[in-house]
């Protein structure tokens, strides 16, 4: 506990925050790690939603109909971890009883978080979404600042106050082959951590360059609003706010046996992902390709409905970019992504980009700076899903 106390004033002093008390830490083994964030898993209602989440990401081509989001999502939580900071009891977790310098890393960073939801207590709404409802990727976006604060502290630690033999410890660990075995995830996977972790990271050194971090704490009260804002510091600093998307009903014209199972919105980085990172590697439009065609992001939402006999899906999702330019590089990467991932199954209607494939129908709609993406089970549902959507008429 005593290198604990150490760290802790070491975090105090570097992020300027004092802090009288200390939050509750516990040193457990995996097993019990394993249950403290099933638990958190619980507490943020994520195991409620993640079936619905699984069928729109099958359905926005981010995952394999036959992948098992639950399962690869809530088990095995604790592969791999060595220590967390548990939102729901405000409590540190140190996953096994060495302290050496990877411990020390750990800790530095977890105690950031402690600090961070002491001072600025409204950010635990963020762990789970209440922050944010159907806007996940504003959630993403503060999940950035927040890991990149803790990041950016962990990085100054290590330059200032690890040791050499903390450093020694730090460049020789590895990651348990245990959490390496973990079924494979799909591929937007990696890159969405990364962005959380390298680009929050970013996100946060560019404000603390402006400022020390009195000027990344001035965050907190104002809080970024989308993964672009994150992705593009200026455009944050600027105030640039996302276009608010008018999202109807479909219930009403799809009838009866039809379940809304998801209205979210993608955001600049999980529509990069879509086209860059799908779960049909065929379908993968190059990365610099992808990039382009989602910068100008203005704003987006989309809907996702489910049959009452589980096996049919309607997904609409419309997209605002900020010049006709963007919205005409976003709809010629679509149509290349759309046209591979339904094997060319292009079909004849008179004006419109349309496919068919596997008893699923897709059309892409285009004004000169909005874009909208319908998925159905039939031409005909498609039509009836764009009678609700004037403006491509």
């Amino acid at each position: 506990m005593a290198d604990m106390s150490k760290l802790e004033k070491q975090v105090l002093t570097l992020r300027g925050l004092p802090w009288n008390g200390s939050p509750p830490i516990y040193v457990v083994s995996q097993d019990q790690a394993e249950n403290v964030l099933q638990s958190e898993v619980d507490w943020s209602g994520y195991r409620a939603k993640i079936g619905n989440q699984a069928k729109a990401f099958v359905a926005l081509g981010l995952i394999d109909p036959t992948f098992d989001l639950a399962k690869y999502s809530l088990t095995g939580l604790s592969e791999g971890q060595l220590g967390f900071f548990n939102p729901a009891d405000k409590t540190i977790y140190m996953v096994g009883y060495q302290f050496g310098g990877m411990d020390h890393l750990v800790f530095v960073h977890e105690f950031d978080h402690a600090l961070g939801i002491h001072y600025f207590p409204d950010i635990v709404r963020v762990y789970n979404e209440s922050i944010c409802p159907n806007n996940t990727q504003r959630c993403q976006a503060i999940q950035a600042l927040v890991e990149g604060d803790a990041a950016l502290l962990m990085a100054q630690w290590y330059n200032i106050y690890a040791s050499a033999s903390d450093k020694k410890d730090i460049g020789q660990y590895q990651i348990p082959f245990a959490s390496q075995a973990k079924q494979n995830p799909p591929p937007y996977v990696g890159p969405l951590s990364d962005f959380t972790n390298a680009t929050g990271e970013q996100f946060v050194l560019s404000l603390w360059q402006k400022g020390n971090w009195g000027k990344v704490d001035q965050a907190y009260d104002n809080l970024p609003v989308s993964t672009e804002q994150i992705l593009h510091p200026d455009k944050y600093l600027n105030a640039e706010q996302p276009v608010t998307m008018t999202v109807p009903d479909l219930l009403p014209s799809l009838g009866s046996g039809w379940t809304l199972v998801g209205s979210d919105s993608l955001g600049e980085l999980m529509t990069y992902l879509m086209l860059a990172y799908g779960t049909d590697t065929f379908a993968q439009i190059p990365q610099k390709e992808a990039l382009t065609a989602s910068a100008g992001w203005g704003g987006d939402h989309y809907l996702v409905y489910g049959s009452e006999t589980g096996d049919q899906t309607v997904l609409a999702a419309e997209w605002s970019w900020d010049t006709d330019q963007d919205a005409a590089e976003f709809l010629s990467s679509m149509t290349t992504y759309l046209n591979i991932r339904f094997r060319s199954g292009k079909i004849n209607q008179p004006g419109k980009d349309c496919w068919s494939l596997n008893n699923e129908t897709t059309c892409i709609f285009h004004t000169a700076r909005n874009t909208l993406w319908v998925i159905a089970p039939s031409m005909e549902t498609v039509n009836t899903v764009l009678s609700s959507y004037p403006a491509y008429d």
